[in-house]
């Protein structure tokens, strides 16, 4: 019974990243704009009407939506994801030169949600009906309710723009790799922006374990004999 609950998971789990993978790809074509235009910026006005369609063809924007969909998955199943119109190169290309920030920064938003979640949650089940208690409840309620993006922005205005104690994007300084204080310095607010809208949850979720245990037979009876 077990291996069949897995398996129906794992097929649901298939089924909705495939359902994800057309509904981004058929997105991103009818999305406002002309391919054109993003891969070869404003030379596409100059082109004559055979070049366009040459274009087109290279690109495979000659063809269907549907037609252009079975030949990219086609393609993706070999390891070939195509081109990004944007940046001109392949697309593994383009993602593998940025994995390393996004693991960076998730590890770090991970790591820092949990510095926060686990010692508020303990705190919160100690202090269980207390002010404390109440107030932090509330307070991680409300900031868990703020938008990312609006923490996001409040953070910059505070401490990039009105204090100046850290930068507002990127991940190290301007035209240079940068050291590690200073790529540290460029990590802060975009892991605290992430931590912050999401470590309640967790804190909450420790919090009713902990009450759940505190209340538990073997505990009572512990309190009981002293």
């Amino acid at each position: 019974m077990r291996i069949r609950t897995l398996a129906a998971k794992a097929a649901q789990m298939l089924l909705l990243f495939l359902l994800l993978v057309v509904l981004v790809f058929f997105l991103s074509r009818l999305a406002p704009g002309d391919p054109l235009r993003a891969y070869y910026g404003q030379s596409v006005e100059r082109m004559s009407p055979s070049a366009r369609a040459a274009a087109e063809q290279k690109l495979g924007l000659d063809q269907p939506l549907a037609a252009q969909f079975v030949i990219w998955a086609k393609n993706a199943l070999s390891g070939d994801f195509g081109i990004s119109f944007q940046y001109k190169q392949d697309v593994l290309t383009v993602v593998g030169g940025r994995w390393q920030n996004t693991l960076v920064l998730g590890s770090a938003s991970f790591l820092l949600t949990f510095a926060l979640a686990i010692p508020l949650g303990i705190y919160c089940a100690s202090h269980a009906g207390s002010f404390a208690d109440r107030l932090l409840c509330r307070l991680g309620a409300a900031l868990s309710c703020i938008p990312v993006f609006f923490l996001a922005l409040l953070l910059i205005a505070v401490f990039s723009v009105q204090l100046g104690l850290l930068p507002s994007s990127g991940a190290y300084p301007v035209g240079a790799t940068g050291s590690a204080l200073g790529r540290l310095r460029h990590l802060v607010l975009p892991a605290l922006t992430i931590a912050l809208g999401h470590f309640w949850h967790y804190a909450y979720l420790v919090r009713s374990r902990l009450l759940g245990e505190l209340e538990s037979e073997y505990v009572l009876f512990l309190r009981a004999k002293g």
